[in-house]
């Protein structure tokens, strides 16, 4: 009864007083749909994950390659043990090829984890003898092994949600509060408490959150249609967005309430009561008296200072949602330039060089032969990959002159105080295919001329970068000196363990340095730990080639990446390595599907989905500055009756609210300014930080973001900006020549001579 009640009451109120609660209204729909389209959003790509891995033709988990006779006899037993048992753990197929059994596709009905240890200690049964045998995982496997982790990534994003939401739906609330303090005030004084406030707030807020629901439901599941259907993934309904964007859109507009109430009922009525204005509109006489003949603009101006609160609180509720769609836009880019980042579809491991230029010129052949697009880096064995040092020999370091260092991240010379080095170098061979995956794969931007490092023994190649910020100011024919050896002083005495404690290192010993021109410098390469530097593999009778010299040995190939443009293109590959496998032996490979996973991020849109919630904040944007002007030039109808009773005129007054316009647009411009350049700063820094694991997923390919402002974003931001400001003050005005009567309009035209 007290609820049918209460919102009945709350029904009468909202009604009577609809106008006061659009703003409301349309907050809520906006929040609802931003819960709404989130959940339906990851709920959905879950399905479009699934459907693409099927028409992939990826209906098993795990497959055994390379097998023999013998191998498919322990599969047998193990089969016919687990149907015996009665667990059914998995099921398997023979893949025939040529008419003999290579590779058994097995599909788990299980437990994964416990199935798939089974299939571990089967492969190490197989490969008793000799390594031949190897079991792959397929993207379904990592799926359903991982099925359940949308809510892994739900709640964090509600809750991000939540204090968006919050921070919106308060700031409403106190606007109204604050313009209504003395109503508020009036109930207080005849015994009005907290509870009393907070129960007529919470069912009238209640109420509104109800009427807009189903709306915002049908809206949410239209937008997200859109942005689905024309990518041709599936789409469909998801009971789970029903309850969970009622739950969270009321948690949000109940809790909003809670802090301005308590704030309200904790003042006493008497101080509510002077506090009726808002804004200390009137002023003194002896302040007045030196307006006396000024303008009604150049007044209204030099008073702006006594709204200095309204003000500031206007525009951290109004920009700070447009700073919120420029940075949704800008990781919705950034998204888009991590996930277009190349991977190796396959990495393939041969046991001695020899091994590997037969591998490299079957798969050359094979590929041009059946037409796949494929690019292929190599990658020369480490020398210091194993104990971090070369027959007790510390890592190469890179030295510089200190004018040419734009970081902290260098160690002073101990011989030289001018120049700083650093041991933390990402050191790649560099030959002909490094130099033909700079743009088809990496997609390098750079200063000078790589290609000058295939025949130039003196050159290297580097990144500006060093662990994801600027770190050298060198151009393309500067000098820079890479170790070649290192000699301890006579009475030094290191431990092992030191070796890697570069300064003491340099300290207690002697570098050899040799100099190199830079033949290129790469500008968008970021590693969270290290700097790029590609030596190149060339050299003369005269001059040991630049890995030769710093790394003490020639570069010895045995290691493969590959890359495919399509899926049909990595079928290919996969073909050709696995033949070559089973034909020859000495060599292992593994298998990204990479493909497959960039057409299933691209029917999930992911940046689509970033794009519409960021359109969604930014519709929300004008809510509170709109509805705290209406009611702010609604508490100021006497001041501007009082100009009007003692001779202004229309022209006048007009010149108040375009001062207040123009004044404002300039402010909110200024403020979206310089605080989207804050944001953009340091997002791009998160972006680059080993912090930002969503967006971390491969260190070694050119991902740096940019901190240049996204212009385009940028400047929709600072045009909506501004003209909400400007509406903000114009409808407030067009209300108040509404509202005056025939008589007051007749006073309004008249001449103003």
């Amino acid at each position: 009864m007290n609820f049918k009640r209460n919102m009945k009451a709350a029904f009468t109120t909202v009604k009577s007083n609809f106008k006061e609660y659009i703003c409301f209204i349309i907050a809520l729909l906006m929040v609802q749909m931003l819960f709404c389209t989130l959940v339906i959003s990851l709920y959905n790509n879950e399905t479009v994950e699934r459907e693409k891995l099927h028409e992939a033709g990826f209906d098993y988990h795990v497959s055994f390659e390379n097998l023999e006779a013998a191998d498919l006899e322990i599969l047998s037993k193990l089969y016919t043990y687990h149907e015996s048992q009665k667990s059914r753990t998995f099921e398997y197929a023979p893949m025939s090829e040529n008419g003999v059994v290579r590779s058994v596709h097995i599909v788990f009905t299980g437990s994964y984890r416990n199935t798939y240890q089974i299939f571990q200690n089967a492969l190490m049964q197989m490969n008793d003898g000799y390594d031949h045998a190897s079991l792959e995982t397929t993207p379904l496997y990592e799926f359903d092994a991982s099925f359940g982790s949308v809510f892994a990534s739900l709640f964090p994003l509600l809750i991000l949600l939540s204090v968006v939401s919050f921070f919106l739906l308060t700031a409403l609330f106190r606007i109204r509060l604050n313009h209504f303090k003395f109503t508020y005030a009036v109930y207080m004084t005849f015994g009005a408490n907290f509870k009393k406030l907070f129960s007529a707030a919470f069912f009238e807020m209640l109420l509104l959150v109800f009427v807009t629901y189903p709306f915002s439901i049908a809206l949410s599941y239209l937008a997200a249609a859109l942005l689905y259907l024309p990518q041709s993934a599936p789409f469909g309904f998801y009971f789970v967005s029903l309850p969970l964007t009622l739950f969270f859109s009321l948690l949000c507009a109940l809790l909003s309430l809670i802090l301005p109430i308590k704030l309200l009922s904790r003042s006493a009525p008497v101080r509510l009561f002077k506090a009726e204005d808002n804004s200390n509109l009137v002023s003194s006489p002896r302040r007045s008296a030196k307006f006396l003949g000024k303008s009604a603009a150049y007044i209204e101006l030099r008073g702006l200072w006594r709204f200095r609160r309204h003000i500031a609180v206007l525009l951290l509720s109004t920009v700070s949602f447009a700073v919120l769609f420029l940075l949704g836009m800008y990781l919705a880019d950034a998204y888009t330039v991590r996930t277009g980042v190349k991977t190796p579809d396959f990495e393939a491991t041969a046991e001695n060089e020899t091994v590997f230029d037969h591998l490299t010129g079957v798969f050359r052949n094979e590929a041009e032969k059946r037409g796949a697009d494929a690019y292929l880096e190599k990658a020369a064995a480490d020398p210091y990959a194993a104990g971090g040092a070369r027959e007790g020999k510390p890592l190469p370091n890179l030295a510089l002159n200190k004018k040419q260092i734009a970081s902290p991240a260098f160690t002073e010379s101990a011989a030289d105080e001018n120049y700083a080095a650093t041991e933390a170098l990402e050191i790649r061979a560099f030959d002909g295919d490094a130099l033909k995956c700079f743009d088809s794969i990496y997609g390098y931007t750079y200063k000078g001329d790589p290609a000058r490092a295939l025949t130039d023994p003196e050159t290297v190649i580097v990144s500006s970068s060093l662990a994801g910020v600027k770190a050298l100011n060198v151009e393309p024919g500067d000098v820079i000196y890479l170790s070649t050896d290192y000699v301890p002083l006579p009475d030094a005495s290191l431990p092992d363990a030191d070796l890697r404690s570069f300064g003491l290192l340099m300290e207690s010993g002697v570098y050899t340095y040799r100099a190199f021109t830079v033949a290129a410098v790469i500008d968008n390469y970021t590693d969270y730990d290290n700097m790029l530097v590609y030596l190149p593999t060339c050299e003369t009778k005269e001059l040991k080639s630049p890995y030769e010299a710093v790394m003490g040995q020639k570069a010895s190939f045995t290691a493969l990446r590959v890359y495919v443009s399509d899926v049909e293109g990595e079928s290919v590959a996969a073909w050709i390595l696995r033949t070559y496998l089973s034909q020859y032996g000495g060599i292992t490979y593994t298998r990204s599907y990479s493909q497959i996973e960039a057409s299933i991020d691209r029917a999930k849109n992911h940046e689509g989905m970033i794009g519409l919630l960021s359109v969604f904040v930014l519709v929300i944007s004008p809510l509170a500055g709109i509805f705290s002007q209406i009611l702010f030039y609604g508490k100021r109808k006497q001041e501007f009756d009082v100009i009007r009773a003692v001779g202004g005129t229309k022209k006048q007054l007009r010149a108040i609210f375009i001062t207040d316009g123009a004044a404002l647009m300039a402010l909110s411009g200024a403020v979206y300014t310089g605080l989207s350049f804050l944001a953009v700063k340091a997002a791009s820094a998160f972006l680059n930080s080993r912090y930002a694991f969503m967006f971390s997923s491969d260190r070694s390919r050119a991902a740096a973001f940019s901190s240049e402002m996204p212009l385009v974003p940028f400047f929709i931001g600072l045009g909506l900006t501004v003209l909400f400001a400007g509406a903000a003050v114009l409808l407030p005005a067009l209300l108040y020549k509404r509202a005056a009567g025939a008589h007051i309009s007749a006073d309004l035209e008249k001449d103003d001579g």
